[in-house]
């Protein structure tokens, strides 16, 4: 079920917050000057990921990359 999928993926959920934040400490930027956050990779899809990330940087709108793509573009 998707409840049991997002309590399985709550640890990792929290490391990315974690994650988020000691990125805007170091840059030195708070999370009301974030305007844009570009979602890509296929872990973007998850919607308990966007809301984590939504819920952190409320200001910022949501732009989507090619979720399947993008990251192989890259790489090539």
């Amino acid at each position: 079920t998707r409840a049991l999928f997002e309590s399985s993926i709550d640890g990792l959920l929290e490391r990315i917050r974690t994650s988020v934040t000691q990125l805007l400490n170091d840059a030195n930027v708070g999370v009301g000057q974030v305007d844009t956050v570009f979602f890509t990779g296929g872990s973007s899809g998850i919607p308990a990921l966007r809301q984590s990330v939504a819920a952190m940087l409320p200001n910022a709108r949501h732009v989507e990359g090619n979720i399947f793509g993008s990251i192989g573009s890259g790489l090539a």
